[in-house]
């Protein structure tokens, strides 16, 4: 039973924890630290204790009842060609008790040990979770700054192919982009590393991260490609082997016998139709006749003596398939169903994170080190590089957003998420009864079936604010139109000024609105 709850959980994920920026408190300049690991196993701790004991408890109730009517008769007679070997045994020992083992003391002591031994299973997962998800400094600092080459290092984790490395490394790098303002001077002042400064790889590391999303998106948003018919095979040509037989009878096999002559001809043509004449194939025989035509006869000859004709009608093809497809619904909607369901939630978090893994983590730690980066530039960046990326980050952060919402409202529904519309329809009560939330503390709705996309529309609109709001007074000079400019502060929902509305061309329809097509920046 732990096995199974083991993997049912799956106790061996590293579930590596949101920053405050995730949940869309750092465009307010809130930071919250994780808690100590001790106070998060002091927090799960009761929980798994109390788990443990409900399982000890409910084997050893099970357990012996298992043991006495499926296993003890195998168990007991191995048992026995071993023990007959060294002892010399009677024989009405060669039968087990077909009472259960029930006594209070074995089963005081099944408890006990099982009680131990699945809280030690339960502690050991905790602590791994809880020590490995730790954020990845070292006496306050980040762990690549004992490296001889911190930001070479840090780049190279950027394009591990390992998941858990990769996760760290752009974890790290928002800690840096957050927290440690003399490591963040770096990234802008090393302009002559191989393979390109260091701003310009770490920006190419994040904007591959995002770009990766939006082409997910496309993907999932194309309708699919009619299939090509191919051309048939060129058959080439066969060269015979010699002939070792005479040929084969070319005579029609199946027609009928030369009339009859003489008189003995007669009497076996007569007999012979008498005994066919009953059950015979009503086919005449001008028309010939074949065996596939006999067996097809025969089969509804067999239809209409077993099946009324109202049973015929219900067994029709239409008919038989709403069946099929009410039975599959029905057991679509049972609690057996519910693993092959293929739910809007999980469809979208396959498109949005990739697949057959992905890190909600990744994305949301490149989109923040990136705006984080681009604002604290202003400050810290000696040479000017970043101010020409300034205009492609805000057009790609624009059209994320673009893309994420038009994804969210067009993405259909499979047809085995049966309970769709009932999750819509809370959705709309609970809308109505809440109609203004509050923007800086968003609620997650436990009914959302894009739980992972407004996660990130919060963080990629957090970010957008934050560069329009440092940048939006040099837009002209940084290469962005008003029309550009208008739409980004309209994804962001930041408020449109008279002078990022004056432009003209740009993306989107009239006005700067989305036209409700993904695309790629």
């Amino acid at each position: 039973m732990q096995a199974c709850i083991h993997l049912f959980y799956d106790y061996d994920r590293v579930s590596l924890p949101a920053t405050a920026t995730h949940a869309g408190l750092l465009a307010k300049g809130a930071s919250i630290a994780p808690p100590a690991p001790h106070e998060q196993l002091m927090t799960e701790l009761p929980s798994r204790v109390q788990a443990a004991f409900f399982r000890s408890l409910s084997m050893a109730v099970v357990g012996p009842l298992v043991y006495s009517f499926f296993l003890r008769r195998i168990t007991w007679r191995w048992t026995m060609v071993f023990a007959e070997r060294v002892w010399t045994l009677p024989r009405a020992s060669s039968v087990p008790p077909s009472t259960p083992p029930y006594q209070f003391s074995l089963l005081a002591r099944s408890v006990l040990a099982g009680f131990l031994l699945v809280l030690l299973w339960e502690i050991s997962a905790i602590s791994l979770g809880v020590y490995v998800a730790q954020e990845p400094l070292k006496r306050g600092r980040p762990l690549t700054d004992y490296s001889k080459d911190p930001n070479g290092t840090l780049i190279t984790g950027l394009r591990s192919k390992r998941e858990i490395p990769r996760s760290f490394a752009y974890w790290e790098l928002f800690l840096i982009a957050e927290r440690f303002p003399a490591r963040r001077k770096t990234f802008f002042e090393e302009i002559d590393r191989r393979g390109g400064a260091t701003w310009s790889q770490l920006m190419n590391a994040c904007s591959g991260v995002i770009q990766s999303l939006n082409s997910r998106m496309v993907e999932a948003m194309m309708p699919p490609a009619p299939s090509a018919q191919q051309p048939p095979p060129q058959q080439g040509i066969v060269q015979a082997l010699p002939r070792i037989s005479p040929p084969l009878n070319e005579d029609p096999i199946f027609q009928g016998p030369p009339p009859p002559v003489t008189r003995r001809d007669h009497v076996q043509s007569r007999m012979g139709a008498f005994a066919r004449s009953h059950g015979q194939y009503p086919i005449t025989a001008q028309q010939g006749w074949t065996p596939i035509d006999l067996l097809q006869w025969l089969f509804h000859q067999a239809v209409d003596r077993l099946i009324t004709p109202e049973q015929k009608q219900a067994l029709s093809q239409s008919q038989l398939s709403a069946r099929v497809n009410e039975y599959a619904l029905a057991f679509l909607r049972s609690p057996l169903g519910a693993p092959f369901q293929q739910t809007l939630s999980r469809r979208s978090a396959a498109v949005v994170l990739g697949s057959p893994r992905g890190d909600l983590g990744v994305l949301l730690d490149a989109i923040d080190a990136l705006s984080l980066l681009a604002t604290d530039s202003m400050a810290e960046d000696p040479y000017g590089k970043v101010q020409a990326d300034i205009a492609a980050l805000v057009n790609m952060y624009t059209v994320t957003i673009q893309n994420l919402t038009v994804f969210q409202t067009q993405f259909p529904p499979h047809w085995t998420d049966v309970e769709a519309d009932q999750r819509r329809q809370r959705r709309e009560r609970r809308r109505l009864r809440q109609p203004l939330p509050l923007p800086h503390a968003p609620v997650p709705d436990p009914d959302s079936d894009f739980a992972e996309v407004d996660v990130l529309l919060r963080a990629l609109k957090g970010g957008l604010a934050r560069m329009l709001d440092a940048f939006g007074a040099y837009a002209g000079s940084l290469g962005l139109s008003g029309n550009e400019m208008r739409l980004a502060r309209e994804m962001a929902g930041v408020a449109i000024t008279g002078k990022d509305g004056d432009g003209k061309g740009g993306e989107g329809g009239p006005g700067g609105r989305p036209t409700g097509r993904i695309g790629l920046t």
